[in-house]
């Protein structure tokens, strides 16, 4: 198996998505996209009204944290002037259409926009509608690529010619990719101007999800107007030798953007921001889709009965998880799913096949061009947005030098399944359709008190990562997402406490496993964390002493268990914090210029020296010192065809053979760049899954391998590998230090372990939905069944017969239906007819309602249960949305599940998806400091009042705050409340503030004098009322301060 870091670093080359509980509402926020439709989005004081077009941006983001991929969409208005960054709800967010124009109420602190009051425009702008214009998304795509340096960072890590190779001159190259997908409609015209200097430091641009994408947009602006004539182009690129984002892969307006250029005026462009080290022709092709309009190719595990439901507490959602699309995994070269191909106007509409019968249809391949039917649709009803939704079929064989499968793929499709207002489609393909399992526990301190931000995360026997689930502020967590069967898991946290395996272990062979059942949540896994010792020190240069900044460091146990990691700072310190009392081996992880190595000077683990900590100790000055190191580099090439091959694992060992912890992966063009690797000789060794290991040069035993010699400072090229295929799935290099020996690392192993023909390996633990000969797709709930009969033809008659089994036993509705909104207290009522479309008899069993808001959906008349329908005839059953009270999750509606049990083979379990949205005021109340207390001083608490509910407030609204004793009331002040005090108690009203629904926030700052003489616990607590809320469960919060913990402002000498 791999080392420890070479197992993280093939975990994120698969590019894994976090998976997030889906908690995003969609029904009510249709009608914001009315011409003209106005709505406050947060309780925030107006100082400026501008109008303007709302503008894109999709980031793809590593979080080295976690070691898994975010990707996030960030939302700005693009004025006449200035292009502003909108800050408000993610639910209001979701509302904007990209491009449409709107005029915006709110406040402005610097280049931020916090909104008061929206009211939409225009919906349907000529640069980017809900479905993209031909001219967007066909003909020649003039596209200017520019290098750019910072200041302070004036380095050039790739030239102009291998940017060309990669966007156009490879075979595997952007551009070929985008030919081939458009079946000719689309191709790149690249310049690439070389590396200027912009007027702006590395440190001015921000960092993490801070970075600031428009400055670095105008900067480069600045440079790139005087030089080129910029309406020449359709397209810009953007590369920076390196972005602080902890490895962003790059960012890609959605869409075009209209922006000021500084001498030419307004430009109508897509943009693409890379950082240099991901440069890569699939990476390309995942911004410029970006760039075309679509979204990420997502995923779901866990789909279950209720299609409708997005706050499933079970079922998870992965924003990019699709590894068969380039939208979803870019590492794998895979082509655009034919869902966005038909949205980009590539494929007529004539190429999509609507299935409503069963029968045997042909499908053909993707990948080429041709005229027959590219993809089959089979609708299932529509959502509660009134957007259709089903399943979208296609068949994919590998072609040229792109993807790698060859299988049918099942996917859902919507527009939108989640987000009622999205301008794009949304492509979601199955992990598993069986509903897994749950977590829940507490994880405590010393004193019992609940700890935040620390992450649980589940493991298999094996130590592959499953899942992760973060606690909130009272210390619990809820876990989704794990299939049933047996788990480990471990806490990961940055707060100073020793982490810890289930239950009370430090090994991961002392770990108790934990239960998972499919379905149901496992209860009372709780952890209690006591705080740890720490290690700190300094990264430095042998050469000259100078620190070497972001350099990772990791601590692990003489046992061989990972500990902690930290990363240095721009001073080369470090601190490695949390540490169990024990002995530890100390490493750096830089993987740059400078060797790696152990604490002291040691190149292997049996040479370093271990770093004793005792309990809660600080062990301070643990200084390592890194030389320069030297550069190999080459290309892996095909015997056969001599073309490059991607995902080749370079190793590199000394001449005894012993594993320098070295290595790399080649790109999609075969090539590679070893750096860090120490003067001398060493031994190469070429794998890749698919093909046959050697050493360099062409041997496949050490002792008879060629030596490289390498010098500091300089590069050795050349170094190339011709590999040939082998039927052996193996890519283990010889030697390699196994996980078991070295320790796993948690929360960085494999989730997926594919081999290099994009197959799953037999360990993995998500069944992806690739149809093969002799395998099914079936759909229990929905009476869907998809088999592969056979595959037809070569070259661009290759196609499919695929034979679809839909069920007799159909519903008016098809498998959802949507009540609308009703208030609480009131219902609707709704009619499904249930039919039988076959030949035979169909004998229904007894029907009833689930599901998690099972109780506000009630059968009123029943006139299905226990009948027995002939050919073509019917039944109906009549339901009744009556809402009694609102939830923590009814701003995402009331979800539930009509069960139709029958005797038809497609649909044993059928189910009908039920949703509507409740309506209602639900207020919920925050509470919390600040600043730290101190005794003697004034403070201040902030209360915040927000409306979860699904309407807005109108009734008035009281507040009132219970100060502890030794606290006093001073003053107030909030644009929406009136206070006064008495005693220990606050009270504010108001009389006329409209909350509207989930996004609008209220705020009221108490300032208190906090007594000199108080040395206590002070529990502050607050509460919400209103004869409009229907939820008493959160009207209360409460703040706790320690001042015994608080060190105390020492008063001056007289």
């Amino acid at each position: 198996m791999y080392p420890t870091e070479k197992a993280r670093y093939a975990r994120l080359t698969l590019r894994l998505t976090l998976f997030l509980l889906v908690r995003r509402p969609f029904r009510r926020l249709m009608p914001l996209i009315l011409l003209g439709m106005s709505t406050a989005f947060a309780q925030v004081p107006v100082d400026l009204s501008v109008e303007g077009e709302v503008q894109v941006l999709a980031v793809d983001e590593l979080d080295e944290s976690t070691g898994q991929w975010r990707h996030r969409l960030e939302y700005f208005l693009q004025t006449e002037r200035e292009r502003l960054h909108i800050q408000t709800d993610e639910a209001s967010l979701h509302a904007l259409r990209p491009n449409s124009r709107i005029r915006v109420v709110g406040v402005r602190p610097g280049t931020d926009l916090r909104i008061g009051d929206i009211a939409v425009l225009d919906s349907f702008p000529q640069a980017f509608a809900s479905g993209p214009q031909a001219s967007v998304t066909t003909g020649p795509q003039s596209t200017l690529v520019a290098l750019l340096n910072f200041k302070d960072l004036t380095i050039q890590p790739l030239m102009t010619g291998e940017i060309q190779k990669r966007l156009v001159l490879n075979p595997d190259s952007t551009d070929r990719f985008l030919r081939e997908n458009s079946y000719g409609k689309v191709w790149l015209d690249a310049d690439v101007l070389d590396w200027k200097t912009m007027g702006i430091s590395y440190t001015e641009i921000g960092e993490g999800w801070s970075l600031n994408s428009t400055k670095l947009l105008d900067e480069a602006l600045k440079l790139l107007d005087p030089l080129v004539n910029l309406h020449d182009y359709a397209r810009l690129i953007l590369i920076f030798p390196h972005l602080p984002l902890g490895g962003l892969s790059g960012m890609g307006t959605l869409g075009n953007w209209t922006i000021n250029t500084p001498q030419e005026g307004q430009w109508t462009t897509s943009v693409v921001w890379m950082d240099a080290d991901w440069a890569l022709s699939s990476v390309f092709a995942h911004q410029l889709g970006h760039n075309l309009g679509f979204r990420h190719a997502s995923s779901i595990v866990g789909l279950g009965e209720n299609i409708l439901d997005p706050t499933c507490p079970l079922g998870v959602w992965g924003g990019a998880g699709d590894i068969g699309d380039v939208m979803g995994g870019s590492s794998y070269f895979q082509h655009f799913s034919t869902i966005w191909k038909s949205q980009a106007l590539w494929l007529p509409e004539s190429s999509i096949q609507t299935v409503t019968a069963s029968g045997q249809y042909l499908v053909e391949q993707l990948e080429r061009a041709s005229n027959g039917a590219k993809a089959i649709k089979i609708p299932l009803g529509v959502n509660g947005s009134g957007n259709p939704i089903g399943y979208w079929i296609e068949y994919r064989k590998p072609a040229d030098d792109f993807g790698t499968s060859d299988a049918v793929q099942v996917r859902l499709f919507s527009n939108s399944l989640f987000d009622g207002s999205s301008a794009s489609q949304d492509s979601i393909r199955f992990e598993s359709l069986e509903l897994p399992g749950g977590i829940q526990g507490t994880v405590t301190g010393d004193q019992g008190e609940g700890i935040a931000g620390v992450w649980v995360e589940a493991y298999d026997s094996n130590g592959h990562y499953l899942s992760s689930a973060e606690t909130d502020s009272a210390g619990d967590y809820v876990m989704v997402g794990t299939l049933a069967g047996t788990v480990f898991l471990k806490t990961n946290n940055s707060t100073g406490y020793v982490d810890e395996y289930y239950d009370n272990a430090f090994t991961s062979s002392s770990a108790k496993p934990v239960t998972v059942t499919a379905g149901a949540f496992t209860t009372g896994i709780n952890f209690h964390l006591t705080a740890g010792g720490f290690i700190s020190g300094r990264v430095v240069r042998d050469s000259d002493g100078k620190p070497l900044p972001n350099a990772p460091m990791y601590a692990s146990s003489s046992d061989g268990e990972y500990q902690k990691s930290a990363t240095t700072n721009a001073s080369g310190q470090y601190s490695l914090s949390g540490l169990r009392p024990g002995s530890f081996y100390l490493r750096t992880n830089q993987r740059g210029e400078y060797v790696d190595e152990y604490y002291r000077d040691a190149r292997f683990k049996d040479q370093a020296t271990l770093v004793p900590v005792a309990a809660g100790e600080h062990k301070a000055n643990i200084d390592i010192s890194l030389a320069l190191g030297g550069v190999i580099s080459g290309r892996v090439t095909g015997d056969s065809d001599g073309k490059g091959v991607e995902g080749v694992w370079i190793d590199t060992y000394d001449l005894q053979g012993r594993y320098l912890d070295i290595y790399v992966r080649t790109d999609s063009s075969g090539f590679y760049s070893l750096k860090g690797v120490p003067a001398g000789s060493c031994v190469l060794y070429a794998s890749r899954s698919g093909y046959r290991g050697e050493y360099y040069d062409n041997v496949t035993v050490r002792t008879q391998a060629k030596p490289v010699l390498v010098t500091a400072g300089t590069e050795t090229p050349g170094i190339n590998f011709g590999l040939a295929r082998s039927s052996s799935s193996s890519v283990e290099a010889p030697g390699r230090i196994s996980i078991e020996a070295d320790g796993w690392q948690p929360g960085t192993m494999n989730l997926l372990r594919l081999s290099g023909d994009g197959t799953t390996r037999p360990d993995s633990l998500h069944r992806f939905s690739d149809i093969l000969p002799g395998q099914a797709f079936v759909d229990p709930y929905r009476g869907v069944k998809v088999e592969l009969v056979e595959k037809t033809g070569s070259g661009a008659g290759a196609a499919a017969l695929l034979r679809i089994g839909l069920s007799g036993l159909q519903t008016d509705c098809g498998a959802a239906l949507s009540f609308g909104q009703v208030r609480i207290g009131s219902h609707a009522d709704r009619t499904i007819t249930v039919k039988n479309t076959s030949a035979a008899n169909i004998t229904l069993g007894h029907g009833s309602v689930a599901g998690r808001n099972a109780a506000n959906f009630v059968v009123t008349q029943d006139g299905c249960s226990g009948k027995i329908l002939g050919a073509s005839q019917t039944c109906s059953v009549v339901l009744s949305f009556a809402p009694q009270a609102l939830s923590s999750t009814s701003f995402a509606g009331e979800f539930a599940v009509l069960r139709i049990p029958s005797n038809d083979i497609l649909r044993p379990t059928g189910a009908v998806s039920l949703s509507g949205i409740a309506e209602g005021v639900d207020l919920t109340i925050t509470n919390a400091r600040l600043a730290d207390f101190r005794a003697g001083q004034a403070a201040t608490y902030r209360l915040q009042v927000k409306n979860q509910g699904t309407v807005s407030t109108a009734a008035p609204i009281m507040v009132v705050d219970q100060l502890p004793p030794g606290l006093s009331f001073v003053s107030q002040s909030s644009a929406s409340f009136k206070c006064s005090g008495q005693g220990q108690t606050v009270t504010c009203t108001s009389a006329s503030l409209s909350l509207c629904p989930l996004y609008c926030a209220a705020i009221i700052d108490l300032t208190v004098e906090v007594d000199p003489g108080v040395r206590a616990l002070v529990v502050n607590s607050a509460s919400v009322t209103s004869t409009e809320d229907m939820n008493a469960a959160n009207n209360t919060a409460e703040d706790r301060a320690d001042l015994r913990l608080i060190r105390q402002k020492t008063p001056s000498r007289p």
